[in-house]
């Protein structure tokens, strides 16, 4: 991938970052699999390779048993432990999802939390939940916040 100086900058690039931010609610938001890695990285400064950067794992704040790890390199691997039972640290359960929002998957095992003003406090996208004859998850029909649809599922209402 090509990455393009600002016209107004004088130095060179000679800073990469991997991150793996955005920590979701719940540690089973993450991929099942627990991993993912960055193989065969490439770096240049100024058109030249650099043979071998020299990169550093940081942690701050981790959740869900999350560990960034050097392997060599050219790979840098974030391993996270998706089974993990406490949230994730410094987020309440009405706090907004990070991934997943709106999702089946997540919805599940949740009860709904309104958003009556739609502004994020919620975390499920919709003004008011259903009644005690919907799955607890559930968000009333029609109750939507905007720039969000309306989905059917499992008998009841998701707004993605």
């Amino acid at each position: 991938m090509d990455y393009a100086i600002e016209k107004r900058q004088t130095e060179s690039e000679s800073s990469a970052v991997f991150v793996l931010e955005h920590q979701p609610r719940t540690c089973r938001a993450y991929p099942t699999d627990g991993e993912m890695s960055f193989d065969n990285i490439y770096v240049e400064v100024d058109g030249k390779a650099v043979a071998a950067p020299a990169w550093e794992a940081k942690q701050e704040d981790p959740a869900c048993n999350s560990q960034a790890t050097v392997v060599d390199s050219q790979t840098v691997k974030f391993t996270w432990s998706p089974t993990a039972d406490a949230p994730t640290r410094g987020l309440s359960a009405t706090a907004p999802q990070k991934w997943g929002n709106g999702t089946e998957f997540e919805a599940q095992d949740k009860s709904c939390t309104p958003d009556a003003n739609c502004d994020g406090t919620g975390g499920f996208n919709c003004k008011q939940c259903g009644d005690s004859s919907l799955p607890a998850w559930s968000c009333k029909s029609g109750a939507c916040c905007d720039g969000h649809t309306e989905t059917s599922y499992a008998g009841g209402v998701i707004c993605k």
